[in-house]
């Protein structure tokens, strides 16, 4: 289900796309032929088990959208309790996505 509100083909709002019941993600910004969103995925229990932002290639087929995404920033996993897990850090360069940095 994805509600999607656009000004001159630019995202003007918050989007969420939910695939799963307990996996969406939310598209915050457009630039250019990239788009941005935060994909969140939660336990039984409402709690975090997985956040972390990545970036898609514009396209008109969604398949296509969805085999682009490419990791940056700080993705963070946790336990059932809400504690942090682990963290991890990416970077873009290109069209690859390296881990730069790992805390546990």
């Amino acid at each position: 289900m994805m509600k999607l509100n656009f000004k001159q083909d630019q995202f003007i709002d918050t989007i969420y796309f939910y695939d799963f019941d307990n996996h969406y993600t939310v598209i915050d910004s457009s630039r250019g032929k990239y788009f941005y969103g935060t994909q969140i995925l939660t336990y039984d229990n409402g709690k975090y088990a997985y956040k972390g932002p990545y970036r898609y290639t514009k396209n008109i087929d969604p398949k296509k959208i969805a085999k682009s995404l490419l990791k940056f920033g700080q993705h963070s996993t946790y336990n059932t309790d809400g504690s942090l897990k682990e963290e991890l850090s990416f970077k873009i360069i290109g069209d690859s996505s390296f881990a730069t940095n790992t805390k546990k």
